[in-house]
C-alpha cells in the first residue's frame, strides 16, 4: 500500500499572506525590508544579505521558465511558498501573528502548482548549493528539478507505507510554489498564538 500523500498545502504568515518581495519593483524592496520586523515576517535574517533578493529573483524567474516548460500555467509572476501537509517545527514558532493557512488541494488549479524537493532558493542556487554541500547538509537526492502535483502524487504512490529508501514520508520534503493568489476569505486559518 502506498504512503499517504496529503490533500493540502499550508502557508504560512506573521503578516499578510501571500505577499513576496521579488513581486514589487526592485528600486522598492530597500523600503519593504526596512519595515520588516520579528512581528510580520519570519526568517529576517536572511534579508540581511545583501544578495538574497537578487538571488531569489533569478531563481524565481528559473522555476517559472521550468514551469511553463513543463506544462503549468502560472497566473502570478512570482509565486507564493507553501508546505505541503502542515510543518510542526514552523507551528511551533508560536510568535505573535503567526498564522497557518489551509489551502485544499482541490480548490487549486493543479496548472498552478509546482514543487521542488527542499527550498527552492537552496536547491536551484548554485552559491546555496554549495554552501549547503561544504557544510554536509542534506539534499534530498530528487532536488535540482521542479515538479508538477501529477508527478509527485505519481513518485509518493510507488513508496510503500512504513518505506524508507526514499523517504516514506515525501512530502515533508517538499517546497509548493503556488502561481495563483488564493482567495484569503475562502481559506480555512489556524491561529498559532504565543504559549
Amino acid at each position: 500500500m502506498p504512503a499517504a500523500f496529503p490533500d493540502f498545502l499550508t502557508h504560512y504568515s506573521r503578516g499578510e499572506p501571500f505577499r513576496s518581495v521579488t513581486s514589487a519593483p526592485q528600486e522598492q524592496w530597500g523600503a519593504i525590508v526596512a519595515g520588516f520586523s520579528d512581528a510580520n515576517v519570519w526568517g529576517r535574517d536572511r534579508f540581511a544579505d545583501p544578495q538574497y533578493l537578487s538571488r531569489r529573483l533569478v531563481v524565481e524567474e528559473r522555476l517559472r521558465a521550468e514551469f511553463v516548460d513543463g506544462g503549468g500555467e502560472p497566473q502570478v509572476e512570482h509565486p507564493f511558498y507553501c508546505v505541503v501537509g502542515g510543518l510542526g517545527r514552523w507551528e511551533r514558532q508560536r510568535t505573535t501573528g503567526m498564522r497557518a493557512y489551509i489551502l485544499p488541494l482541490t480548490d487549486l488549479p493543479s496548472a498552478s502548482i509546482s514543487f521542488t524537493f527542499g527550498d527552492s532558493l537552496l536547491t536551484y542556487d548554485e552559491d546555496n548549493r554549495s554552501q549547503a554541500a561544504a557544510l554536509g547538509r542534506y539534499l534530498h537526492p530528487l532536488s535540482g528539478r521542479l515538479y508538477r502535483l501529477e508527478g509527485v502524487r505519481e513518485l509518493a504512490s510507488r513508496i510503500p507505507a512504513g518505506g524508507s529508501d526514499p523517504p516514506r514520508d515525501l512530502h515533508k520534503h517538499l517546497e509548493a510554489q503556488v502561481w495563483v493568489t488564493p482567495n484569503v476569505a475562502s481559506l480555512r486559518v489556524i491561529e498559532l498564538p504565543v504559549c
